[in-house]
């Protein structure tokens, strides 16, 4: 599987109404790599970078876009909105500063950038089928049950593209006969699961 961040970056950039600019990097989160899209809407005044609050929903729309255009391991798990890309006088990313600025972030921010909506989805899912997924996703990721939460994505659980084949079989096993590789890398969050 060939990862192509163009064309990440491309899909941002012209199929989501909004964005200005974008720049997707490979970040090591954990003892996993993922993707984090940065993005810049079109309204912001460039000042110092800075984290802008996602008001109107950009990142979610961003997720969408490469949803329907992407395979589902070239999907960034993170879509964090900035005040402006930093930019080298060579006019490339400054991919440095992204990096810090992302390995700032603490868990319960990082989860309110997955692009996605983390507090309507609880109430539409069963609570002892979220039970039965979150056991079984600890069975399989061989985490406590307590580190496995709704919002969790799976890839910051050690879930890649290889091993999704493997937590197919596992799910199928466990009572989600739905499950498929393709649905768990395009659904990454445990919730989406369900």
């Amino acid at each position: 599987q060939r990862l192509e961040i163009g064309e990440i970056n491309h899909v941002i950039r012209n199929n989501t109404l909004g964005v200005k600019d974008a720049a997707t990097l490979v970040m090591r989160h954990g003892s996993k790599d993922v993707l984090v899209a940065f993005l810049v809407g079109e309204g912001e005044k460039a000042s110092d970078l800075c984290i802008v609050s996602d008001e109107d929903a950009l990142g979610a729309k961003a997720r969408a876009s490469c949803l329907d255009s992407l395979p589902g391991y070239m999907v960034p798990t993170y879509f964090i909105r900035l005040s402006s890309i930093p930019l080298s006088p060579n006019n490339k990313v400054e991919a440095k500063e992204l990096k810090m600025l992302f390995h700032s972030l603490l868990p319960d921010e990082l989860v309110k950038l997955t692009g996605r909506d983390t507090t309507s989805s609880s109430s539409d899912i069963d609570a002892a089928v979220m039970k039965r997924l979150i056991e079984a996703l600890a069975c399989f990721t061989y985490l406590p049950t307590s580190a496995i939460h709704e919002t969790t994505s799976i890839f910051d659980i050690g879930v890649d593209s290889i091993s999704a084949l493997q937590l197919s079989t596992a799910l199928k096993r466990g009572g989600f006969p739905k499950s498929t590789p393709a649905m768990i890398l395009r659904s990454p969050i445990v919730s989406d699961l369900a």
